[in-house]
C-alpha cells in the first residue's frame, strides 16, 4: 500500500472523494472527446496540431488525478465517529480537543476543535483535518502534553492539550419560568 495515498476518511470525506472522482471522470470523457476532434481535424503531429498535443497533456494530467483519487478511495481507512464515544485517551480522528495556543504574548483563550478525516477541514464549524498542520501537530497527544514550535500560518506557537471530550457540549435546554433570548417566557413560544 502506498502510504502517501493511505488516508483516514470519515464517511462524509469518503463521499466527497467519490464526488470528486465522478466529476474528474466526466472531465476526462470531455477531454478525450476534444482530443478526438482535434485528431480528426489535423492528425496527431505536434507541429501540425498543437490542440491535439494540449488535449493529450490534459488527458494525461486528468488520468493521474483519477488514479490518485481511486487509490485513495481503495486504500483509505474509514473511521466512523460516534457521538458520545469519541476518542478521549489521545487526540485521534474524531476527537473533540480543547487546547491553548502559547505564543510570544503568552497563552491565548482555549479553543475546541474536532479532528476530522482527510479533506474534512472546515474552520466555520471548528473542524480541522488530521493531516492539516494544526491537526498533525496535535494528533497522538494526551491531555497535559504539548506540541512545541508549531508553524501555523506566519505564527510559531506551542499547543497545550487541555481536554478531550467524548461528545459535543449540549446546549442548555429551556427551563420553564426562565427568560430565553427570544424574549418569550413560555417554552412553547420559544423559537428553535
Amino acid at each position: 500500500m502506498n502510504d502517501a495515498l493511505s488516508v483516514t476518511l470519515t464517511p462524509a470525506g469518503f463521499a466527497r472523494l467519490r464526488e470528486r472522482l465522478a466529476r474528474k471522470l466526466l472531465e476526462y470523457d470531455e477531454i478525450r472527446a476534444q482530443r478526438q476532434v482535434a485528431f480528426e481535424l489535423s492528425g496527431d503531429g505536434w507541429h501540425d496540431n498543437p490542440e491535439f498535443n494540449r488535449t493529450q497533456q490534459m488527458e494525461a494530467n486528468c488520468n493521474r488525478e483519477i488514479k490518485k483519487l481511486t487509490d485513495m478511495l481503495q486504500q483509505g481507512r474509514l473511521v466512523e465517529v460516534i457521538e458520545g464515544q469519541r476518542p478521549v485517551h489521545e487526540v485521534a480522528v474524531g476527537s473533540l480537543v480543547t487546547f491553548v495556543r502559547w505564543g510570544d504574548d503568552g497563552p491565548a483563550a482555549g479553543e475546541t476543535w474536532e479532528i476530522g478525516g482527510h479533506g474534512d477541514s472546515d474552520p466555520s464549524v471548528a473542524r480541522v483535518a488530521y493531516d492539516a498542520p494544526l491537526g498533525a501537530a496535535v494528533l497522538g497527544l494526551k491531555v497535559g502534553e504539548y506540541a512545541e514550535e508549531v508553524q501555523l500560518g506566519e505564527h510559531l506557537v506551542d499547543i497545550e492539550i487541555v481536554a478531550l471530550h467524548a461528545s459535543r457540549p449540549v446546549a442548555p435546554r429551556p427551563q420553564p419560568g426562565i427568560p430565553c433570548p427570544t424574549g418569550t417566557d413560555r417554552p412553547e413560544e420559544r423559537r428553535p
